[in-house]
């Protein structure tokens, strides 16, 4: 089993907004404060060569569910490898958190912000 510990306290916005990332940190969100990391429990690897798909448990406010997302592994000449995955795409809806979404809250309209958030993740390992 290998486990990724997140932490959810250093969540920022790429363009610098402490509004934003204050709000991201709030119990309508992350809930930071109650729960300060998130984890990702890698459970398998599936395929061969540079391409693989890679599963596990993503556990977000104390609410896990199975992910899978595609990746693609590197040899380096210094005995490392890398798995690199682009936009793992996550239904934050999953998680109980629903501020701002159409799938709860129908009368929101324009204002309504997307259920799916991506991730890019960069795994390395060295033996």
């Amino acid at each position: 089993m290998v486990l990724f510990v997140i932490d959810m306290t250093s969540i920022k916005d790429a363009d610098g907004s402490a509004k934003l990332e204050g709000h991201l940190k709030a119990d309508d969100f992350f809930g930071t404060a109650k729960f300060p990391t998130s984890t990702f429990v890698i459970t398998k690897v599936a395929g061969s060569g540079a391409n693989v798909t890679v599963s596990g448990n993503l556990t977000i406010k104390g609410i896990t569910k199975p992910l899978s997302f595609p990746a693609t592994v590197t040899v380096n000449a210094d005995g490392t490898a890398s798995a690199l995955a682009g936009k793992i795409v996550v239904d934050r809806t999953k998680y109980d958190i629903k501020y701002g979404s159409k799938s709860f809250f129908d009368s929101i309209g324009d204002k309504a912000i997307d259920d799916n958030f991506e991730l890019t993740v960069k795994l390395v390992a060295k033996k």
